[in-house]
């Protein structure tokens, strides 16, 4: 038999593309690659030398308690027309890629779109242009890329295009079964952790705005003692940055890896190379931070295997004894701190024992000798 050689190729584009798409199926998690992309703006603007108050704006459009459509708009940097013109035919190839930076740089994150709504328009400016220019896609764009090609052009309407430079995203047609997961306490929850690293550094501001009016997303906050060290390094010299809390009593909150300030693990001790104490005791939370690792493509989330993981994971491993040893010192010191609390509130309160038990010794022996009893009563 001859040996044969053959490329691998896809098939079928078309479902490839939604394939990719359905990647999301948490639309917070869609929605939040628009935010990621506002924030890589936002860093471009800084590494050219464009300083302002960056803000990215997230509203959602409700008509008669239904989410309508939603729009990430931003001031960053704006994409140039050139590069709009090449993002259809970039699928995972991003421009970014290599860019250590950037939060995104797989080259999916735009067609997550396809997972909560219909259809998506980008309204860009970019900052070394006076021009707005227009990108529309759809399901149809990803189902069928020949028949329903990305329509690009300039936005010529008057009063429509963008006064300054930026981007807005419109995502229209929002899916009923999504709905739910994009109501705006929801949404604020998730982004508070998704992007806390961002949010802490004030970075930029995240608003979310509905129908009840405008909403600052904060960061959330940890409770505890700040484990020392702040920072470990790899045999390679790279930095895992540690932002983490020790807690007397065991808590809810989480210990999460964001790497270049995305959330890719919510809780390191869920990942079965950590599955063991000290990080399941319960009483550590906050944040590792990790930019070496490479995010990976999947329903759960997570990070890549390889030798980027195994350098990270020795390094931690490296803490565990320390980290064990300063836990069992924060529980002792509680439970000192409980002891003395305990021991001072006995002394207070002994006068107040005494004198019940002078009472109770009164009753039980009866008046002493030499005194007077009651008056017996006198016969007749």
């Amino acid at each position: 038999m001859v040996t044969e050689f053959k490329r691998i190729q896809i098939g079928d584009i078309g479902n490839a593309l939604m394939l990719l798409a359905e990647v999301y199926t948490d639309a917070r998690r869609a929605l939040a690659e628009f935010v990621s992309n506002s924030s890589d703006a936002f860093d471009l603007c800084r590494r050219e030398g464009v300083e302002d108050r960056f803000v990215c704006e997230i509203i959602l459009e409700e008509r008669k308690d239904t989410i309508g459509s939603i729009i990430v708009k931003d001031n960053g940097i704006g994409i140039p027309y050139e590069t709009l013109l090449e993002l259809p035919g970039r699928v995972a190839l991003s421009f970014k890629r290599g860019d250590p930076h950037a939060k995104g740089h797989k080259g999916i994150g735009l067609l997550a779109f396809a997972s909560f709504c219909e259809r998506m328009r980008i309204i860009t400016r970019s900052h070394r242009c006076l021009e707005t220019y227009s990108a529309e896609w759809s399901r149809e764009s990803l189902r069928d890329p020949d028949r329903y090609p990305v329509k690009i052009e300039l936005v010529e309407e008057k009063g429509k295009g963008l006064r300054t430079a930026g981007t807005q995203v419109h995502l229209l047609g929002v899916s009923v079964d999504k709905e739910h997961q994009l109501k705006k306490t929801k949404l604020i929850d998730f982004l508070k952790s998704e992007f806390a690293p961002d949010l802490r550094q004030k970075s930029y501001d995240l608003v979310v705005f509905d129908s009840a009016g405008k909403t600052a997303v904060q960061p959330g906050r940890y409770s505890g003692i700040l484990f020392d060290p702040l920072e470990i390094r790899t045999p390679s010299n790279e930095v895992i940055s540690l932002d983490i809390y020790l807690t007397q009593k065991r808590t809810s909150q989480k210990l999460g890896l964001f790497v270049r300030g995305k959330l890719v693990i919510e809780d390191i001790s869920a990942h079965s190379d950590f599955n063991h104490d000290p990080w399941t005791l319960g009483h550590a939370c906050g944040e590792i931070r990790c930019d070496f690792l490479r995010p990976i493509t999947g329903r759960a989330g997570g990070v890549a295997s390889g030798s980027e993981w195994t350098r990270f994971r020795e390094a931690l491993i490296g803490i565990e004894s320390r980290l064990s040893d300063r836990i069992r010192e924060v529980l002792e010191e509680h439970k000192s701190r409980q002891a003395r609390r305990i021991f001072k509130e006995l002394i207070r309160l002994l006068p107040r024992f005494g004198r019940v038990l002078d009472g109770i010794n009164y009753r039980a022996r009866g008046p002493a000798q030499g005194t007077k009893g009651p008056p017996s009563k006198v016969e007749r």
